[in-house]
């Protein structure tokens, strides 16, 4: 199945005065005028994008963007999902990144700029798709002060274990897909990992004498996967994968069968992971 590639970029910047009402950077659209000429949708409040530039990738020109739109110098930026939406003479493929604040720096362009809180960019913003996607971001902000409606236990998440042949090469391969590292040990002479992206963590361990991993399928042809990830944007996912160059074991597509929507990777030990959402 083919995807387009991003056309623009843009960024979810977050401010958290209290954990659990956090401020969201916005700027006004390119048409506002400061003398209230502007006829339509005067009171509109966008999350700062533009296109992405030849020679650029679509995380710079997010980060470009919100430099030159709101002021504000920003950096780590992590992938949160994409809009697709048509405008007169183009399709539009946005990808949102959260970014960290850095400091105000220099721009030519002279937007308004504010900060909202979500409640206030719910009246503000008539786009309910990137609504959703600046609310996954604040999940994602390890500021963000979760909700929990369990007043006993909270489970967190459930870790697969693989044992790999090659730790450094598992390593990087996961790095490739937006994974970073937590944990490398013994620090001299590592064979143990632990890496993650946003909520999803796995564990990797080299046993070394001669063991090597022992994917599902060959076990059983009917267990093909090691992992399920749950990807809420598989779509977004897709197209940030094709942007890094990261080949498929399976193309984005519908499985009716199971359900689900999503995409397979398999990792340099034969682990398949299968990243999607019910259909």
């Amino acid at each position: 199945m083919h995807t387009p590639t991003f056309t623009h970029a843009g960024g979810i910047v977050l401010r958290f005065p209290d954990p659990s009402e956090p401020l969201i950077l916005v700027v006004r659209p390119s048409r506002w005028v400061p003398d209230g000429s502007l006829p339509e949708k005067a009171g509109e409040w966008l999350l700062p994008k533009g296109h992405v530039e030849p020679g650029e990738t679509a995380v710079e020109a997010g980060v470009r963007e919100v430099a030159e739109e709101a002021k504000v110098g920003a950096s780590n930026p992590r992938f949160v999902g994409h809009v697709s939406y048509s405008l007169p003479h183009e399709e539009v493929a946005c990808a949102f990144y959260l970014m960290d604040e850095v400091g105000p720096v220099p721009s030519e362009e002279d937007r308004p700029v504010e900060w909202l809180t979500m409640a206030e960019l719910e009246e503000a913003m008539p786009y309910g798709t990137t609504l959703d996607l600046v609310k996954k971001a604040i999940a994602m902000d390890p500021r963000s002060e979760p909700e929990s409606a369990n007043p006993g236990a909270t489970l967190g998440a459930i870790t697969p274990l693989f044992v790999t042949s090659d730790l450094r090469r598992a390593i990087e391969w996961y790095q490739g897909i937006g994974f970073e590292v937590r944990l490398q040990a013994p620090e001299h002479d590592p064979f143990f990992g632990i890496i993650a992206r946003d909520g999803v963590q796995v564990m990797l361990k080299e046993v070394g004498d001669g063991v090597g991993a022992l994917p599902n399928r060959e076990r059983h042809g009917w267990a093909r996967w090691d992992a399920f990830v749950f990807v809420d944007d598989v779509d977004g996912f897709a197209l940030e994968l094709q942007g890094r160059g990261v080949a498929l074991l399976s193309a984005l597509q519908d499985w009716p069968d199971d359900g689900l929507r999503g995409l397979e990777l398999q990792d340099p030990d034969g682990y398949v992971l299968f990243f999607g959402r019910p259909a």
